[in-house]
Parts: C-alpha cells; sequence; structure tokens
C-alpha cells in the first residue's frame, strides 16, 4: 500500500513540475516584462492582457486594454516590448493642433494610418 502511495505522489510531483515549468513564462516571465507598457497607462491597475506570447526574437507580444482618463476601458490595442525593455505601443491617434474640424480630421486620420504601418512593420520585425 505505501509503494502505491509513493508511486501516486512521484506522479503527482512530476505533474506538477511539467506544468509549472511549461506555464514557467506566463506565471512569471511575462508579467516583469510588462512594466513599460504599465508606466505608461493612466491606470495600469485597470490593465487586461491578451494574446500574449513570448516571440522567437525575445520580444513581448500581445494586446493591452485599460480605462482612460474617464474611466471608460478604451479596447484592445497592440503593443511590443523588445528584449532590451523598448516599448512599441499603438496609441490611439492623439488630437491635432488643426482649428478647421474637416483639416483636423484628415490629420488624426493620417496619423493613425502611420502609427498602423509602423506599428506593423515592428511586429514583422519582433513577433514573427
Amino acid at each position: 500500500m505505501k509503494k502505491a502511495y509513493r508511486i501516486a505522489l512521484g506522479g503527482a510531483l512530476i505533474a506538477i513540475a511539467a506544468v509549472t515549468l511549461t506555464n514557467y513564462s506566463a506565471w512569471f516571465v511575462i508579467p516583469k516584462m510588462r512594466g513599460p507598457i504599465l508606466m505608461q497607462l493612466k491606470d495600469p491597475g485597470s490593465a487586461q492582457f491578451a494574446n500574449e506570447f513570448i516571440s522567437p526574437s525575445k520580444a513581448l507580444c500581445g494586446q493591452v486594454n485599460a480605462k482612460n482618463g474617464f474611466g471608460a476601458y478604451t479596447g484592445f490595442e497592440p503593443f511590443i516590448i523588445t528584449s532590451g525593455g523598448e516599448l512599441i505601443f499603438h496609441l490611439r491617434g492623439k488630437p491635432s493642433q488643426e482649428t478647421d474640424p474637416k483639416a483636423r480630421q484628415i490629420s488624426e486620420e493620417i496619423a493613425r494610418l502611420q502609427a498602423l504601418i509602423d506599428l506593423g512593420d515592428a511586429w514583422d520585425k519582433h513577433c514573427k
């Protein structure tokens, strides 16, 4: 009976070790790498992360959703944190300084599209 108990206990310990090693990145590495993005958020405690992975180039890639200054969630935005800790983060367009409403709308749309292009290039470089 003691032998069966020891075998069962040994098997359980091996299973726990395997699960821990499998999830090591998710439990320990990824949360430590999030620092640069959390420092940029208005409410870091509200951050929700999704689709995170560590790429072959050792960058943390994923999406983040957090509350803005009004307390509303803004929607998931892609981000990249390089192995050196550089944050490449797709921010929603910043307000334009244009006074004409049509010119302001065009300026903000151009800035948003340029940010998407830049993010796409960075994603290809760091996350594939």
